[in-house]
């Protein structure tokens, strides 16, 4: 790493996460930002942001008014916590945790991202703010969790680096969303998730960017799934200049499952690159991935999918598919499914489709009285608002079908085909 970048490094945090923090700052000090030579970041080439300093914030900027909570919400603005008295019992801030972590936390934290990642650690150096869940065995919530990072109106550039440890304890069940939203503010944010899920537990786990255009999002999530756990993640990138989202999930415990769905809608020269690893630990196992991108304008998405079946994951069944949508000759989708298998009884498939909308569409559309632009917008809806099929309807799955509406324009009229 050159010395110039070395330099505007900001020291790592002194609290009792310390024995983490310093072979992660070593770590990335040693290797410096992602570059296009590191495979896992071919296509979103970070050493540009090693050339300007990131400072973290005394204290938050101001907010403008915030979209309507989908749960129950913890607000973070510029990593600062707005509502800390009303945390529950089974849910702290990492902040309270700091003089002295539980065993239970250091037992989770550091254990499951993957030291190697620059991105993980980075944030392991610099965590400032962040949530430490545990949910008790057969704890089964019926309302949603909503963690809010926000962005606060300012002058000049800012980082926040934020951590999630979320551990489901046998039979028990959680909604989680983690939403990003906030101004148009220089911001730099980075998050890593460890989730471990018991025997039989289940996680339906919504990362939602609404963030501004001036916000660039670096996100790891390690997952390790015990027998019959079951996690579900939906990854909407509705916002932010560019957004990296990887996610490691580890099917360690026979009958476990993933189901990954990813959806980004994109214009300008915005960016989104969605890095999934699934590893097949045990037989009987099952993954689903299933990713979309609606482009426009100069916009790029990236879809890596990475599937490795171990040699005892006998009966595992894995599907990859990824479709993308071009609204403009600029746009550009790629597209790197991957299969690593070592097992002989297994079911494995993927796909891949790239293309512009239907000429036939737009035509039957058009033949009803639609007009052209409308009938665009309408066919770039049901494409995109199909990834939302995986949630069982409920005001959770209208209010983020509405979203992904009010971002394409497209007529509420069509919230009705959901």
């Amino acid at each position: 790493m050159n010395d110039t970048a070395a330099v505007k490094l900001p020291e790592a945090a002194r609290d009792g996460f310390r024995r983490l923090r310093d072979p992660a700052r070593e770590h990335f000090l040693s290797r410096g930002w992602p570059t296009r030579r590191d495979e896992a970041y071919k296509y979103t080439d970070l050493s540009a942001l090693g050339r300007r300093e990131w400072p973290s914030l005394d204290k938050p900027g101001g907010t403008a008014s915030l979209p309507d909570a989908l749960g129950t919400r913890l607000l973070w603005t510029d990593g600062f916590l707005a509502n800390e008295s009303e945390t529950l019992p089974w849910l702290r801030s990492l902040r309270t945790c700091a003089a002295q972590p539980a065993a239970e936390l250091t037992a989770l934290l550091g254990q499951l991202a993957p030291e190697d990642d620059p991105v993980v650690a980075l944030n392991t150096a610099l965590f400032d703010h962040g949530t430490w869940i545990r949910l008790e065995q057969d704890n089964r919530l019926d309302a949603p969790i909503e963690l809010t990072y926000a962005s606060g109106e300012r002058n000049g550039v800012a980082a926040t680096h934020a951590r999630l440890a979320l551990e489901i304890e046998t039979g028990a069940e959680l909604t989680l969303i983690e939403r990003y939203t906030g101004s148009d503010s220089d911001t730099l944010a980075t998050r890593v998730a460890e989730i471990a899920l018991a025997d039989g537990a289940k996680l339906l786990h919504i990362r939602l960017n609404e963030a501004g255009d001036g916000t660039r999002i670096l996100s790891h999530t390690s997952v390790r799934a015990a027998k019959n756990a079951s996690y579900r993640l939906l990854n909407l990138d509705l916002g932010a200049k560019l957004s990296r989202e990887s996610v490691h999930v580890d099917l360690a415990g026979e009958g476990a499952s993933a189901a990954l769905h990813g959806l980004a809608l994109l214009d300008g020269k915005r960016h989104a690159d969605a890095d999934i690893r699934v590893q097949h630990s045990s037989s009987h196992t099952r993954s689903d991935q299933h990713f979309r991108s609606v482009l426009d304008g100069r916009s790029r998405s990236v879809y890596t999918g990475r599937v490795v079946v171990a040699e005892h994951a006998q009966k595992s069944d894995s599907a990859q598919q990824s479709a993308n949508l071009l609204l403009s000759p600029q746009a550009e989708a790629d597209t790197r499914p991957q299969l690593e298998i070592y097992a002989d009884d297994v079911t494995c498939s993927h796909g891949a489709a790239t293309g512009a909308i239907d000429p036939d569409a737009l035509f039957y559309l058009q033949s009803r009285g639609v007009d052209a632009d409308t009938a665009r917008r309408m066919v770039a809806f049901g494409f995109a608002a199909d990834i939302l099929n995986t949630l069982e309807k409920n005001a959770l799955r209208h209010e983020l079908a509405m979203l992904i509406a009010d971002r394409m324009r497209a007529p509420r009229e069509v919230l009705e085909w959901l």
